[in-house]
Protein backbone atom coordinates (compact mmCIF):
# COMPACT_ATOMS: atom_id res chain seq x y z
CA UNK A 1 0.00 0.00 0.00
CA UNK A 2 1.21 3.53 -0.72
CA UNK A 3 0.08 7.06 0.13
CA UNK A 4 1.65 10.30 -1.08
CA UNK A 5 0.81 13.98 -0.67
CA UNK A 6 1.90 15.56 -3.97
CA UNK A 7 2.22 19.20 -5.04
CA UNK A 8 2.55 19.92 -8.76
CA UNK A 9 3.66 23.25 -10.21
CA UNK A 10 1.96 24.47 -13.37
CA UNK A 11 3.10 22.47 -16.38
CA UNK A 12 4.93 19.80 -14.37
CA UNK A 13 4.14 16.20 -15.33
CA UNK A 14 3.80 13.26 -12.93
CA UNK A 15 3.96 9.67 -14.16
CA UNK A 16 2.08 7.20 -11.93
CA UNK A 17 3.80 3.78 -11.71
CA UNK A 18 1.79 0.78 -12.92
CA UNK A 19 3.11 -1.92 -10.57
CA UNK A 20 0.22 -1.37 -8.14
CA UNK A 21 -3.07 -2.81 -9.32
CA UNK A 22 -5.26 -0.36 -7.41
CA UNK A 23 -4.45 3.34 -7.89
CA UNK A 24 -6.38 6.55 -7.33
CA UNK A 25 -5.92 10.26 -6.71
CA UNK A 26 -7.92 12.73 -4.68
CA UNK A 27 -7.57 16.30 -5.90
CA UNK A 28 -7.25 18.56 -2.85
CA UNK A 29 -6.72 21.85 -4.66
CA UNK A 30 -6.53 23.01 -8.27
CA UNK A 31 -7.17 20.71 -11.22
CA UNK A 32 -5.38 17.81 -12.85
CA UNK A 33 -5.23 16.93 -16.53
CA UNK A 34 -4.92 13.33 -17.67
CA UNK A 35 -2.86 12.90 -20.80
CA UNK A 36 -4.31 9.42 -21.24
CA UNK A 37 -7.66 10.74 -22.44
CA UNK A 38 -7.41 14.51 -22.22
CA UNK A 39 -9.86 14.60 -19.32
CA UNK A 40 -9.72 17.33 -16.68
CA UNK A 41 -10.85 16.84 -13.10
CA UNK A 42 -11.23 19.44 -10.39
CA UNK A 43 -10.83 19.81 -6.62
CA UNK A 44 -12.67 17.41 -4.29
CA UNK A 45 -12.87 14.70 -6.95
CA UNK A 46 -11.63 11.14 -6.46
CA UNK A 47 -10.39 9.45 -9.62
CA UNK A 48 -9.75 5.69 -9.79
CA UNK A 49 -7.51 4.32 -12.56
CA UNK A 50 -7.80 1.07 -14.46
CA UNK A 51 -5.15 -1.53 -13.56
CA UNK A 52 -2.09 -1.28 -15.79
CA UNK A 53 -3.18 1.95 -17.50
CA UNK A 54 -0.37 4.40 -18.27
CA UNK A 55 -1.26 7.62 -16.45
CA UNK A 56 0.56 10.96 -16.72
CA UNK A 57 -0.77 13.94 -14.77
CA UNK A 58 -0.12 17.61 -15.41
CA UNK A 59 -1.13 20.79 -13.61
CA UNK A 60 -2.21 22.92 -16.58
CA UNK A 61 -3.06 26.26 -14.96
CA UNK A 62 -1.70 26.54 -11.45
CA UNK A 63 -0.13 24.53 -8.67
CA UNK A 64 -2.09 21.42 -7.73
CA UNK A 65 -2.13 19.43 -4.52
CA UNK A 66 -3.03 15.76 -4.90
CA UNK A 67 -3.32 12.73 -2.66
CA UNK A 68 -2.01 9.66 -4.48
CA UNK A 69 -2.89 6.29 -2.98
CA UNK A 70 -3.23 2.65 -3.87
CA UNK A 71 -1.86 -0.83 -3.39
CA UNK A 72 -2.90 -4.43 -3.84
CA UNK A 73 -6.62 -5.32 -4.02
CA UNK A 74 -8.41 -6.23 -0.84
CA UNK A 75 -9.35 -9.81 -0.28
CA UNK A 76 -7.52 -13.04 0.53
CA UNK A 77 -5.68 -14.59 -2.44
CA UNK A 78 -6.57 -18.19 -3.32
CA UNK A 79 -5.89 -20.74 -6.04
CA UNK A 80 -8.42 -21.92 -8.63
CA UNK A 81 -7.92 -25.53 -9.71
CA UNK A 82 -9.79 -28.64 -10.82
CA UNK A 83 -9.08 -31.84 -8.92
CA UNK A 84 -10.06 -33.90 -11.98
CA UNK A 85 -7.78 -32.15 -14.49
CA UNK A 86 -4.03 -32.36 -14.87
CA UNK A 87 -3.58 -28.84 -16.27
CA UNK A 88 0.15 -29.11 -17.04
CA UNK A 89 0.05 -32.82 -17.98
CA UNK A 90 2.66 -33.78 -15.36
CA UNK A 91 0.66 -36.67 -13.93
CA UNK A 92 -0.26 -34.72 -10.78
CA UNK A 93 -3.73 -33.32 -10.20
CA UNK A 94 -4.62 -30.11 -8.31
CA UNK A 95 -2.60 -27.92 -10.68
CA UNK A 96 -3.62 -24.24 -10.77
CA UNK A 97 -5.78 -23.43 -13.78
CA UNK A 98 -4.72 -20.86 -16.41
CA UNK A 99 -5.89 -17.26 -16.31
CA UNK A 100 -9.54 -16.56 -16.99
CA UNK A 101 -12.83 -15.43 -15.49
CA UNK A 102 -14.84 -17.81 -13.33
CA UNK A 103 -18.41 -17.54 -12.09
CA UNK A 104 -20.65 -19.61 -9.86
CA UNK A 105 -24.11 -19.27 -8.35
CA UNK A 106 -26.14 -21.03 -5.73
CA UNK A 107 -29.72 -20.76 -4.51
CA UNK A 108 -30.17 -21.18 -0.77
CA UNK A 109 -33.13 -22.59 1.16
CA UNK A 110 -34.61 -19.12 1.70
CA UNK A 111 -34.77 -18.57 -2.05
CA UNK A 112 -31.87 -16.12 -2.19
CA UNK A 113 -29.48 -16.64 -5.09
CA UNK A 114 -25.82 -15.83 -4.56
CA UNK A 115 -23.71 -15.00 -7.63
CA UNK A 116 -19.95 -14.74 -7.43
CA UNK A 117 -17.40 -13.95 -10.12
CA UNK A 118 -13.61 -13.65 -9.96
CA UNK A 119 -10.85 -12.84 -12.42
CA UNK A 120 -8.06 -15.37 -12.15
CA UNK A 121 -4.53 -14.36 -13.17
CA UNK A 122 -3.48 -18.00 -13.25
CA UNK A 123 -1.01 -19.84 -11.08
CA UNK A 124 -0.96 -20.17 -7.31
CA UNK A 125 -3.03 -17.49 -5.53
CA UNK A 126 -4.07 -16.01 -8.86
CA UNK A 127 -7.55 -15.02 -7.65
CA UNK A 128 -8.83 -12.95 -4.76
CA UNK A 129 -11.86 -13.27 -2.51
CA UNK A 130 -14.06 -10.25 -1.75
CA UNK A 131 -12.41 -7.91 0.73
CA UNK A 132 -13.49 -7.70 4.38
CA UNK A 133 -15.06 -4.39 5.41
CA UNK A 134 -16.74 -3.54 8.68
CA UNK A 135 -17.39 -0.29 10.55
CA UNK A 136 -18.21 -0.36 14.25
CA UNK A 137 -19.71 2.45 16.34
CA UNK A 138 -19.56 2.99 20.10
CA UNK A 139 -21.27 5.72 22.13
CA UNK A 140 -20.78 6.08 25.86
CA UNK A 141 -22.16 8.33 28.59
CA UNK A 142 -20.85 8.41 32.16
CA UNK A 143 -22.34 10.17 35.18
CA UNK A 144 -21.79 10.21 38.95
CA UNK A 145 -24.20 9.58 41.80
CA UNK A 146 -21.72 10.50 44.52
CA UNK A 147 -17.99 11.06 44.74
CA UNK A 148 -17.48 7.30 45.04
CA UNK A 149 -20.29 5.91 42.89
CA UNK A 150 -20.58 6.44 39.14
CA UNK A 151 -22.38 4.71 36.32
CA UNK A 152 -22.38 4.68 32.57
CA UNK A 153 -24.35 3.58 29.54
CA UNK A 154 -22.87 2.27 26.31
CA UNK A 155 -24.45 1.76 22.92
CA UNK A 156 -22.51 -0.24 20.34
CA UNK A 157 -23.18 -1.18 16.74
CA UNK A 158 -21.06 -3.82 15.06
CA UNK A 159 -20.96 -3.99 11.24
CA UNK A 160 -22.80 -0.67 10.98
CA UNK A 161 -23.18 -0.89 7.19
CA UNK A 162 -24.58 -4.43 7.53
CA UNK A 163 -22.19 -5.62 4.83
CA UNK A 164 -22.10 -9.34 4.18
CA UNK A 165 -18.56 -10.54 4.91
CA UNK A 166 -17.84 -14.17 4.19
CA UNK A 167 -15.42 -16.48 5.94
CA UNK A 168 -12.66 -16.91 3.39
CA UNK A 169 -11.68 -20.29 4.84
CA UNK A 170 -15.00 -21.77 3.69
CA UNK A 171 -14.64 -20.84 0.00
CA UNK A 172 -13.59 -23.64 -2.35
CA UNK A 173 -11.36 -22.95 -5.35
CA UNK A 174 -12.00 -26.42 -6.80
CA UNK A 175 -14.08 -26.02 -9.98
CA UNK A 176 -15.14 -29.67 -9.83
CA UNK A 177 -17.11 -29.13 -6.61
CA UNK A 178 -20.68 -27.85 -6.37
CA UNK A 179 -19.52 -25.39 -3.70
CA UNK A 180 -16.99 -23.76 -6.03
CA UNK A 181 -16.69 -20.04 -5.12
CA UNK A 182 -19.66 -20.31 -2.75
CA UNK A 183 -18.84 -19.47 0.89
CA UNK A 184 -20.68 -21.62 3.40
CA UNK A 185 -20.24 -19.34 6.42
CA UNK A 186 -20.93 -15.60 6.70
CA UNK A 187 -19.66 -13.38 9.46
CA UNK A 188 -22.25 -11.75 11.78
CA UNK A 189 -24.62 -9.12 10.31
CA UNK A 190 -25.28 -5.77 11.97
CA UNK A 191 -25.48 -6.29 15.73
CA UNK A 192 -26.65 -3.83 18.40
CA UNK A 193 -25.48 -3.99 21.99
CA UNK A 194 -26.55 -1.96 25.03
CA UNK A 195 -24.56 -1.89 28.21
CA UNK A 196 -24.80 -0.48 31.72
CA UNK A 197 -21.96 -0.30 34.22
CA UNK A 198 -21.85 0.88 37.80
CA UNK A 199 -18.65 1.38 39.78
CA UNK A 200 -18.10 2.13 43.47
Amino acid sequence: MFYADVSLSAGVKLWIPTEHEERAIFIVDGSAEFQLNGGTFNASQLVVFKPGAEIVLTAPLKSDRLILLGGEPLGTPFTIFNSNIDADQNGILFDPLPAGSFTSSRTFANGETFNFAVDNKGGVNGARLPGFFSVDLRLAYKFSFTERINAGFTFEVFNLANRTNYDELTVSGNTSQSTFLIPSVAKPPRTLQLGFRIAF
